[in-house]
């Protein structure tokens, strides 16, 4: 069970999962990317991914421009059902 930390807190998506949509689903790999979750309106709270840090961790093992173009049609593109993830871009800086 891998443990995710953010901003001091521990969680794992076994527990995310199980607290918030047990049929949540998750991103393969990019664990170092995952920032929460999103409530919708009569839908199911999905996983939410950071994007940038998503194509970041992908560039681990490729070019940046490979990793961006692997990001949107292999990773955002692929739709699974109601409970696929969603990926966050920030346009404001904080």
């Amino acid at each position: 069970m891998e443990k995710i930390e953010k901003n001091g807190i521990e969680f794992t998506k076994e527990l995310l999962a199980a607290e918030i949509n047990d049929e949540m689903l998750f991103a393969n790999g990019l664990e170092g990317a995952l920032i929460g979750y999103i409530e919708r309106a009569g839908m199911p709270s999905v996983a939410c991914y950071d994007k940038n840090k998503c194509i970041e961790i992908l560039a681990e093992d490729m070019p940046y421009d490979e990793a961006h173009e692997y990001f949107y049609f292999n990773v955002v593109d692929a739709y699974v059902g109601k409970n696929t993830p969603c990926f966050f871009t920030r346009v404001i800086d904080e």
